[in-house]
């Protein structure tokens, strides 16, 4: 029993100074003291089944690996595995995101080449189907809150190429046409401040709160 309060008590000081945080913001985020933390990283205490159960989900192992010699190590690998990851859904979503600009390309050269028209506009159409493809992607695997600034984007350039190729059709005085932006863009902050309180709400009851 002694070597396993050692062997967390070794284990909790490497897994609290790889998420960078104080013995105050560890006991903050558990509704502890400072002193008990200390208690714990000098092996003078353990905390009881229910902490355990959530040092173990705050720091990603399992229970039984907190009191093991490969708790530290497993999440090292763990968060290397995790950055592999993630770098390899940004580099299919910028492959992506090139897919469109190299149809923007292909239209342009093609109307360029077959009818000798300069249709530069196939660029600025690129931008929003551009937002249309990172929102499809980081609604997948990313972080749902570049969602609303993405979706922005999405809204001002779609209305910008609409205006452009309007103006460019023969049609004047359509600047109007930026208005129905300015709803769009209140209901994308509206529907961040709704999801921001869900997400709030559903970490309720929980011992800790990150």
């Amino acid at each position: 029993m002694e070597n396993e309060k050692n062997q967390f008590a070794i284990n909790l000081v490497a897994l609290r100074k790889q998420k960078g945080l104080t013995q105050s913001q560890l006991a903050e985020k558990f509704n502890y003291t400072d002193k008990t933390i200390s208690k714990w990283e000098n092996g003078d205490a353990v905390p009881d089944s229910q902490t355990l159960y959530a040092l173990s989900q705050f720091f990603e192992v399992s229970m039984d690996s907190l009191y093991g010699g490969d708790c530290v190590k497993d999440q090292e690998a763990k968060s290397k595995g995790d950055a592999r990851l993630r770098r390899n859904k940004l580099i299919i979503t910028l492959l992506a995101v090139v897919a469109v600009w190299f149809v923007g390309v292909f239209v342009y050269v093609q109307l360029k080449l077959i009818m000798g028209a300069d249709y530069w506009l196939s660029f600025i159409w690129a931008v929003p189907a551009s937002c249309i493809v990172i929102i499809v992607f980081n609604s997948i695997w990313g972080k749902r809150n570049l969602n609303y600034i993405v979706v922005s984007v999405l809204v001002w350039t779609l209305i910008l190429a609409l205006h452009l190729q309007l103006t460019q059709a023969g049609l004047q005085d359509i600047w109007p046409i930026y208005f129905l932006g300015i709803p769009l863009q209140i209901s994308i902050i509206l529907w961040s401040q709704l999801k921001s309180r869900r997400k709030k709400s559903k970490g309720e009851g929980y011992v800790y709160c990150i």
